[in-house]
């Protein structure tokens, strides 16, 4: 069986500059999806993704006295 080759024609029949989008002709591959997009569901919930890591700066022991002062910080722990 030879197989039918599409002609241009054929491939843009019921098309206009109103349905001819990308996205409404094909589906991407999980591959082609954005990082982002390829995770979005796979968390349940997370509020504040960064509490901890500014928790672990300001008990960092280079912090400065200053920079934990103008930010009203708790003083470092001894």
């Amino acid at each position: 069986m030879k197989k039918r080759l599409l002609s241009e024609k054929d491939l843009l029949r019921g098309l206009n500059e109103h349905t001819g989008h990308a996205d409404e002709v094909f589906t991407p591959l999980p591959r082609e999806l954005d990082p982002l997009e390829k995770l979005k569901g796979s968390v349940i919930k997370y509020d504040r993704p960064f509490d901890s890591v500014w928790d672990d700066w300001f008990d960092d022991q280079d912090v400065s006295e200053e920079s934990l002062a103008s930010r009203d910080q708790p003083e470092p722990k001894a």
